[in-house]
């Protein structure tokens, strides 16, 4: 009977030992929920002390957009400077091109004084006529030869000689002008010798007129036959500058 007892009791000991050698049943599994990498900022990946360093590195490069950004002032000062050569440069061509008359275009005239004895001419409206008008420029008259000029009721002028040609004349002076009442200030000068038949010779002078609307330069360029041909420019002011249309 002890022995009996002493077996079971052996045997209930084992069942127990074996019982707490049993590995315990696993935990649970918890589903976690999955990150996404747009969560926040607390899901943020922690790099490498090595690789901070780099990425601080490229920080401190400089920005292509600072390109973009506005001048600081002493670019600004320096622009301005800039600005101001440009402007006394630009104010000086100008005050060269003002200073530098533009020519028009120069004009000839021509007329035949066999089938009337006078010829008054208008040079600011390119006209001459027969019949003495109540104002005009220059007057041919011959009432015996050689035919001489006689300066307008309302013109004064200046004999230039022949130092200077046609061309050469560009601006009419302020003062100087004087009339007919003594020597005349054309005249016959516009010749040198010659005669009507083969024609006179010219003597190529040149002559500024004061007119009651302006100024023109004058100089006669053939007189033959009983016509007279001359250049003449006229203007509104005293520049005087003319080339000859092509």
């Amino acid at each position: 009977m002890k022995h009996s007892l002493f077996s079971w009791l052996t045997v209930l000991a084992l069942v127990l030992w074996a019982c707490d050698d049993e590995p315990s049943s696993p935990a649970p599994e918890i589903d976690a929920p999955e990150l996404d990498e747009h969560d926040g900022p607390d899901n943020v990946l922690e790099l490498p002390d090595e690789q901070d360093e780099e990425l601080a590195e490229v920080d401190t490069l400089p920005d292509e957009s600072d390109a973009d950004l506005p001048p600081d002032e002493e670019q600004l000062e320096e622009l301005s400077d800039v600005d101001a050569v440009d402007g006394e440069e630009d104010e000086s061509v100008a005050d060269h091109d003002s200073d530098v008359a533009v020519a028009g275009d120069c004009l000839s005239m021509s007329f035949n004084i066999h089938g009337s004895p006078q010829v008054y001419l208008d040079f600011s409206n390119n006209t001459h006529v027969t019949t003495e008008p109540a104002d005009y420029d220059l007057a041919l008259l011959s009432p015996a030869p050689p035919p001489s000029f006689a300066l307008g009721p309302n013109t004064l002028g200046i004999n230039l000689g022949n130092e200077q040609d046609f061309l050469s004349v560009t601006e009419a002076p302020e003062d100087g002008y004087g009339d007919d009442s003594g020597e005349p200030v054309i005249g016959e000068s516009y010749k040198t010798g010659g005669s009507g038949t083969t024609g006179f010779i010219m003597s190529e002078n040149v002559y500024l007129l004061q007119l009651s609307d302006g100024y023109a330069k004058v100089t006669v360029t053939q007189a033959k036959s009983g016509t007279f041909e001359l250049d003449y420019y006229y203007s509104s002011g005293r520049e005087l500058a003319c080339d000859f249309p092509d």
